[in-house]
Order: structure tokens, then sequence, then C-alpha cells
């Protein structure tokens, strides 16, 4: 929120973030750096004015040099093999909501709610399109509309009983909210 950072660029980062960790064995105390270096990586590929890499260092109260970023910035490039281009749930989700012709007080519970899978790894074992249509037949039936139809099965490719799982799990962490 600080540097005004696009939401593309939080999804970005968490990607990045689960990819790395989950070929990675970090130590706690190397967790920060990894996460902060995440964040610039995804600020230079979807920010147009990025942050310089000494106010990284300071966002992390100085509590690593400038040479251990651009370090951790090579392993983690080369961990992920330069992969960096990912589809993300927000990239799902402006299609999912335009699909779903939701008006804008279900369309922002549906971005809250994909915000939501992004805090717990329970989340990582499905898929970003599943997750996002999830978000959005819960903001339907929250809202008491229509949580699924033909319209939003042809644009997602998902059957409503496809979204059982998932809705168990995010109904959960929306009511733990």
């Amino acid at each position: 929120e600080q540097y005004r950072f696009h939401p593309e660029t939080l999804y970005l980062s968490i990607n990045l973030l689960h990819r790395f960790l989950s070929k990675m064995v970090v130590a706690r105390s190397k967790l920060q750096l990894v996460a902060i270096v995440c964040v610039m990586v995804a600020a230079k590929y979807e920010e147009t004015t990025i942050p310089s890499i000494s106010e990284f260092c300071y966002v992390t109260d100085d509590t690593f040099k400038m040479e251990e970023l651009i370090k951790m910035e090579r392993v983690l490039l080369n961990t992920l093999k330069f992969e960096i281009t990912v589809v993300t749930q927000r990239h799902y989700l402006r299609r999912f909501c335009k699909a779903a012709n939701m008006n804008t007080m279900s369309a922002l519970l549906a971005y809250y709610l994909t915000e939501l899978t992004l805090r717990n790894a329970i989340f990582l074992h499905f898929r970003p399109s599943l997750l996002t249509a999830t978000a959005v037949s819960l903001s339907l039936v929250t809202w008491g509309l229509e949580p699924w139809n033909p319209t939003l099965e042809h644009y997602t490719g998902y059957t409503f009983h496809d979204l059982e799982a998932p809705m168990r799990v995010l109904h959960e962490h929306y009511i733990d909210c």
C-alpha cells in the first residue's frame, strides 16, 4: 500500500514465494529476505515505477544489505528457472466477474474472498481458476443471487459440483474473518 503497487504485484509475490518455498528449504531467519525479494521481483515485473533496492532494505528495517537482496534474487530466479509469467487468481477475477454480470458490491466481495485465499496454505492445492470461480460463486450466494449458471460454467470450465470442496474451505475462512 505504501508504494501503491497494483494488486497483481501482491498475487505474483505470493505465487513466487509459494513456488520458491516448494523447491527450497529456507531457514526461518531468511524467510523475510525471501519474501521481500519476491515482492521486489514481482514489482519489477508488474509495476512501471519500482522502489530502489535500498528502499526494499529499508522495508526490512535494514535487516538485510543490498548485496543479500541481489544474491537472493539470483537464487530465486535460478530456482524458478526465470519462469515469472504465471496466471494468478487476479487474472481470472475480472473475467469471471464480468461473466457473472456482477454488481459492484458482489464483485468487491469476490475480490476480498480471492485475497483471503492468499493468506492460508490450505488453498495451495486448488487451482487458481477454481479458487476464483469459488470466490465468485460464494459472493453471489452471500448477496442472495444465483450462485452458478451456464454462462459461468462456460467461461470458467467448472460445474457447481466442482466448487463444493473449495467452497466449504473458503466459506469457513470467510466466517472466521
